[in-house]
């Protein structure tokens, strides 16, 4: 049975509809991330979840339990925002105690949930301060940390990173999985970070304009995109596409890729079809049967790794390695396991090269 479940979620504003016929199912102590581009809906599904936003059609299950009309304070759930939304005139121990004095617990219990979660978060050295006193990353542990206190349901993480610099956001991300792995609590964690939701999650949620493009492990979601967006959107670089045109199809499974008489099995090429492959799974020097030239118009020094920009026949090429280059162009490799097939209407084929 699962523990949160979607059932034809619908939502609009005026004649702008953000979430389409959203149907999901999320198992207990799961870490749920939905991630996707900037205004593809998955915020507005949060605040439904927490019964900020009204939802037009369709039902939110908890714990098997209909939320649709309760109110945000009987859901049983917390919610950490981007923002941290502390109370600058209350210390840190005030910020995380202040919706258990609304509950009216007692103050020696609130004093033991409040030592428990410092403890936990490793801010039991900062309870006197104000929060214009703390970094950036201490803020957050606070937000956190007043959520915890609430012993809820569920965790509700509206990109709650991304105020924070690169170093803190990895840090985080850390602690946010270690946090989640000892409480053994359900999250749902919105965010447009890649890096985020490959590293945090137990599921992954790819939204886009409202609809669900995939849903799967990361590991699933990166080996085995449905469609280009999904192959594009999860990788760093972005996986190359390159378009295969009618001239190119020698006959019903054979194309030729970078001018090489490649043959594919169980499909009949009569349409346009774009090809895949990810900058690395790219080699400059594993030789192997599809490989072709590419000019190299900029390399990227990432220190341990370089991204190098090329140009094949007017389309951008990236690939990433490892090699130091001085060369103008150079010769690249492609596995035959490592190339993806997208039909004309841009989703994954299933077949592999003989």
């Amino acid at each position: 049975m699962a523990f949160l479940e979607f059932i034809d979620i619908e939502k609009s504003y005026d004649s702008n509809t953000v979430i389409r016929k959203f149907n999901l199912m999320v198992e207990k102590g799961k870490l749920l991330v939905l991630l996707g581009p900037s205004g593809c809906g998955k915020s507005t599904l949060l605040r439904m979840i927490a019964g900020l936003e009204k939802i037009d059609n369709g039902k939110i299950l908890l714990d098997n339990k209909l939320i649709n009309d309760l109110l945000p304070s009987k859901r049983k759930i917390s919610m950490v925002f981007q923002s941290y939304a502390l109370y600058p005139h209350m210390n840190v121990y005030q910020n995380i105690s202040f919706g258990l004095l609304t509950e009216k617990i007692s103050k020696s219990e609130i004093k033991k949930k409040v030592t428990e979660v410092s403890k936990i978060l490793k801010i039991e050295d900062l309870l006197d301060r104000k929060p214009v006193q703390l970094s950036g990353g201490q803020r957050q542990r606070v937000a956190i940390g007043r959520a915890i206190t609430r012993n809820p349901k569920l965790f509700l993480f509206d990109e709650p990173l991304s105020n924070l610099d690169a170093a803190l956001r990895s840090e985080m991300r850390v602690e946010i999985s270690k946090l989640h792995k000892k409480l053994k609590s359900n999250i749902i964690y919105v965010t447009h970070d890649q890096v985020e939701a490959m590293t945090l999650a137990d599921k992954i949620v790819i939204m886009n304009k409202g609809n669900i493009e995939q849903y799967g492990s990361p590991d699933e979601i990166y080996n085995n995109p449905q469609n280009i967006f999904v192959a594009e959107f999860i990788g760093n670089p972005k996986m190359n596409i390159l378009k295969v045109s009618s001239s190119d199809i020698i006959d019903r499974n054979t194309i030729k890729l970078f001018g090489i008489k490649t043959r594919f099995e169980n499909i009949e090429f009569n349409n346009d079809i774009y090809i895949g492959f990810r900058p690395e799974d790219v080699s400059l020097d594993k030789k192997s049967e599809i490989f072709t030239k590419l000019n190299i118009d900029l390399v990227e020094n990432l220190g341990s790794e370089k991204i190098i920009y090329g140009n094949l026949n007017g389309k951008e090429i990236r690939v990433k390695s490892t090699k130091n280059i001085t060369d103008k162009n150079i010769t690249i490799y492609l596995p035959k396991n490592k190339i993806y097939l997208f039909d004309e209407n841009k989703n994954r084929l299933d077949i592999r090269i003989v």
